[in-house]
């Protein structure tokens, strides 16, 4: 392949999917190869997959340098540790073990996968440009293969002010989490013309979760693994929140230590969740993230919250709100803008005066309550 820090990937060969998971992956690769109906007739060595072959059975939604990204990904893969080159086609046990990296791979494992679909460089090192370039290609990839697959629940594009800006500032976001081998931060266009290896790219994944998330969701959706309408939902893609409400005029704000507003990025609809009394969901207020990652939250016992956005909450672009993730409640504000409702104006301003036809049914039986003395004084001028 004629890279050299790729080999040590390729240890033993091996599969972590299970035998249900398996038949799915099977499949897949018999239709893609075009192998499905004499697949008993011809061994799994002699079955594979050309560029054409992956082009017309891939999602409609990716676009073509995606594509190609991924089938340069997938023919870098090196079972037998074939050091002539790169493959024009890839084998069954290629498509395998792609997967397993891409899916459920270490952080080594998916640098690798990325620095592949990055660029095809023998010596393994990228620019960071190259790297910006993919990832807003991936999350804008990701983001239209939910929308079609209507895997986005209540939220769709039109919800934001602008889809390109909240892409480019999560991209960005990202991005500022890439270190270069032996420096701790880089300004823009440095982060942009360094280079990096599977090292650097190994550590980023690490850092940047979402990241992992992005390439799994890509790979699955893509070949039709993970569908909203098929057997492939065993392969489970991240986990998303249930329906949110609020819209894109939501945001986050701190006064202190220094002020600091945080809108929406467009990226997802997590703009407000709400739940209480449910034993399989959290119970408790949050903003922005994902389940037990939000950019705040307030826990039902309003006693205790968290703000976990390391290193930015993707639905509003903001850090870490709270000096540690996890903290204590000492005072809570709950304000509401507008006038109090009609009935509100109308109730009775004494807790004497509620229940008129309880109190009814006393006087009716001769009961007289021992509290009726106890009135406001107050109160009574007010009343007259």
């Amino acid at each position: 392949m004629g890279n050299g820090e790729s080999h040590g990937l390729n240890r033993i060969w091996r599969c972590p999917f299970s035998a249900e998971e398996r038949v799915i992956l099977d499949n897949v690769f018999d239709s893609m190869s075009g192998s499905k109906s004499n697949a008993k007739d011809r061994k799994d060595a002699q079955k594979q997959i050309t560029l054409a072959m992956l082009k017309a059975y891939v999602h409609v939604t990716v676009q073509g340098p995606m594509t190609i990204r991924l089938y340069n990904a997938m023919r870098s893969i090196d079972p037998i540790k074939n050091t002539e080159g790169l493959s024009y086609s890839i084998s069954k046990k290629q498509f395998i073990l792609f997967l397993s990296y891409a899916m459920r791979g270490t952080a080594e494992e998916k640098a690798f996968i990325i620095q592949r679909m990055v660029s095809q460089d023998a010596d393994g090192h990228v620019k960071g440009k190259q790297i910006k370039e993919f990832t807003k290609d991936l999350i804008t990839t990701v983001i239209q293969l939910l929308h079609i697959e209507q895997m986005l629940g209540g939220w769709t594009l039109e919800k934001t002010a602008d889809p390109t800006l909240g892409t480019v500032r999560l991209t960005n976001t990202l991005m500022s989490q890439l270190k270069a081998k032996g420096r701790q931060k880089l300004t823009t266009d440095n982060l942009l013309s360094e280079e990096y290896g599977q090292h650097e790219l190994k550590d980023w994944m690490y850092t940047v979760s979402l990241i992992s998330t992005f390439l799994r969701m890509f790979v699955a959706m893509s070949l039709h693994i993970t569908s909203a309408k098929s057997q492939g939902e065993v392969f489970s893609t991240g986990h998303l929140l249930p329906e949110c409400t609020g819209d894109s005029k939501c945001f986050l704000f701190t006064l202190c230590p220094q002020f600091g507003i945080y809108t929406c990025t467009g990226y997802n609809d997590h703009y407000m969740y709400l739940n209480h009394g449910q034993q399989t969901m959290p119970n408790g207020l949050g903003m922005g993230g994902q389940l037990y990652y939000f950019g705040l939250w307030i826990d039902s016992n309003y006693g205790e919250g968290h703000s976990k956005a390391k290193t930015k909450c993707t639905t509003y672009d903001s850090p870490q709100l709270s000096a540690q993730e996890h903290f204590k409640i000492d005072t809570l504000e709950v304000w509401s803008v507008g006038n109090p409702p009609d009935d509100q104006l109308a109730r009775s301003k004494s807790v004497l005066d509620s229940e008129p036809e309880a109190q009814a049914l006393l006087h009716m039986i001769g009961k007289v309550r021992m509290s009726d003395g106890l009135r406001d004084p107050n109160e009574d001028k007010g009343n007259k």
